[in-house]
């Protein structure tokens, strides 16, 4: 993990062997940074907001990783970092194809991963590689 201090927090998590990283090991990532930010920059004392975001950032945190192994060819990359009082999550993998939502009734489990990151971030975003060379998909997720 390195800082780089601007207009608050800047820690960027870049893992560099990202193939062996599951979501427990993101999560507790994106745990620390989260409370780092809080503890350093929150401009009001930290509740049940903060604990609300938090556990939305965890959910996304968890989809991204998990469909990166389970539909897009395995994570090769994972970062998560703090722009003023955003949280940034990006997962690469290396599936060129963008996740779906689920359109109609599901029969069995999943398939709702991505609709949830979707409905809890402000913005996300998937940019194909060119070349086949697989994808990156960002979410951005409300601090404050």
């Amino acid at each position: 993990m390195s800082d780089a201090h601007d207009d608050g927090l800047a820690v960027d998590m870049h893992l560099e062997s990202a193939r062996g990283l599951r979501a427990a090991q993101a999560r507790e990532q994106v745990r620390k940074l989260m409370t780092a930010w809080a503890a350093a920059y929150a401009q009001a004392p930290v509740g049940d907001a903060f604990a609300t975001r938090l556990q939305d950032a965890l959910l996304a945190c968890s989809e991204l990783v998990s469909n990166a192994h389970r539909h897009g060819g395995g994570l090769t990359r994972f970062a998560a970092r703090v722009e003023g009082d955003v949280l940034l999550l990006e997962a690469d993998d290396r599936s060129p194809e963008p996740p779906v939502a689920p359109t109609g009734v599901r029969v069995g489990p999943g398939g709702f991963g991505w609709a949830l990151v979707q409905t809890v971030a402000t913005e996300t975003a998937v940019r194909v590689h060119p070349g086949g060379g697989g994808k990156t998909v960002t979410v951005r997720l409300p601090l404050g």
